[in-house]
C-alpha cells in the first residue's frame, strides 16, 4: 500500500495456513533474521488472521529490506505479500513508549459486545420461532375446537322426526 509509512513492524498475507502455528513463527523466524535483529514473530490461527503474521525489526531499515527481497519469495508453496504494518507492533511501541493497553482492550471490549449482540439476536430469533410454532399451535387447536362447535351445533340442529303419541 502507497500510503503507509515505513516502520519497523512487517505485515505479511498469503501465508500457508496448513501449518502449525509454533512451526509457522520458527520459520518466518528464520527467514526473517537474515535481514537483521526481530523483535517478535506474531501469527495467529484464528479465522479472521489466518495466513497471516506481523514481524518487528529492530531497526526501520532491516524491515525494509527485508520487504524488498522476500515479497512474492514462495513460502511453503505461497508467494509472500509483505507490506509495512498499519499500527506499530505492541513489542516496538512499548519501546518507544507509545504503547496503550487501552486500545486493546477497547478492541477486545467492542469484540465481546459484538458476541453479546449476536448471542440477543440468535435468542430473539430462537424465542420468535417457538412464539411462531406456538401461536400455529394455538390457531390450529382454536380452528378444531370451532371446527368440533360446528359439528355438535349441526347434530343438534338436525331435525328428528317426532311420532306422534298413540
Amino acid at each position: 500500500m502507497a500510503g503507509i509509512p515505513p516502520q519497523q513492524t512487517l505485515y505479511i498475507n498469503n501465508l500457508n495456513d496448513k501449518l502449525h502455528k509454533d512451526e509457522l513463527k520458527r520459520n518466518l523466524y528464520l527467514l526473517f533474521s537474515q535481514y537483521g535483529p526481530l523483535m517478535d514473530v506474531v501469527c495467529s490461527k484464528v479465522y479472521r488472521m489466518r495466513g497471516q503474521g506481523f514481524v518487528a525489526f529492530k531497526d526501520i531499515n532491516s524491515a525494509t529490506t527485508a520487504m524488498r527481497q522476500l515479497q512474492g519469495y514462495f513460502f511453503f508453496e505461497k508467494p509472500l505479500r509483505i507490506q509495512y504494518s498499519r499500527n506499530k507492533a505492541d513489542v516496538v511501541a512499548r519501546l518507544d513508549g507509545t504503547y496503550s493497553a487501552k486500545k486493546k482492550r477497547e478492541r477486545k471490549e467492542k469484540e465481546k459486545e459484538r458476541e453479546r449482540e449476536k448471542e440477543r439476536l440468535r435468542q430473539k430469533r430462537k424465542e420468535s420461532v417457538i412464539t411462531d410454532r406456538s401461536d400455529r399451535e394455538a390457531k390450529r387447536r382454536k380452528q378444531e375446537e370451532e371446527a368440533q362447535t360446528r359439528d355438535r351445533v349441526a347434530s343438534l340442529m338436525t331435525v328428528v322426526p317426532v311420532r306422534p303419541a298413540d
